[in-house]
Parts: structure tokens; sequence; C-alpha cells
């Protein structure tokens, strides 16, 4: 499974609520594509404008494709039409290829 994870600084807080709700719309258009697992939003209680999104997919392939897609694409500015600076990403997996050099880390 891989995890991408989004985070989001808005204007102010109602940015933020038009943030989620433009999120919203573009989870449910996710949520129909090939690979989908599952997707969080999550606010930072100390910040209500920094805004996280983590989704989930059976593979990164999965991901890339709905992350080049022309829907996702078209469908962009509900979110950074919000935002004070590029939203970041960064993808992970829990497919860790165990090697004994790192194996006492864990």
């Amino acid at each position: 499974m891989h995890r991408t994870v989004l985070e989001h600084r808005t204007k102010d807080e109602a940015n933020a609520r038009q943030l989620i709700e433009g999120i919203r719309k573009v989870r449910a258009e996710a949520r129909k594509q090939h690979g989908f697992i599952s997707g969080d939003t999550l606010v930072d209680v100390d910040d209500p404008r920094h805004v996280v999104v983590i989704s989930s997919w059976q593979t990164l392939e999965d991901w890339k494709v709905w992350d080049s897609s022309s829907i996702r694409k078209s469908m962009l500015p509900l979110i950074e039409d919000h935002l004070i600076e590029a939203y970041t990403e960064n993808t992970m997996t829990n497919n860790v290829v165990w090697k004994e050099e790192i194996a006492h880390v864990f």
C-alpha cells in the first residue's frame, strides 16, 4: 500500500473551509479510480489554516495515474485557489525492503 501526504496552507480559516469542500469534491472523483483505498483530511488544531490530506492507494502506479489524470488536473483550482503557497507532496509506502543493516532500526 502507498500513501500520499499532501500539506496545504491557506490564507485564513474561511479559505480552509473552502479548501476542505474542494478536497471533498476531488476525493469523490478519486474514489472512482482504480486502486483508491481511502482518504483522510486532517486540520491542525493549533493552526486551522494547515490542512493535511492522506490518501491510500494499492500501488504507487495507481496514485501516479490519478495524479496525472485530466480529471484531477481540471479540479486543482478547487484546491489551489485557496492556498498561500503550493502544496507539498510526499508519497510513502509500507512495502519496506528489509536489509540486515537497517533491520535494527525497526
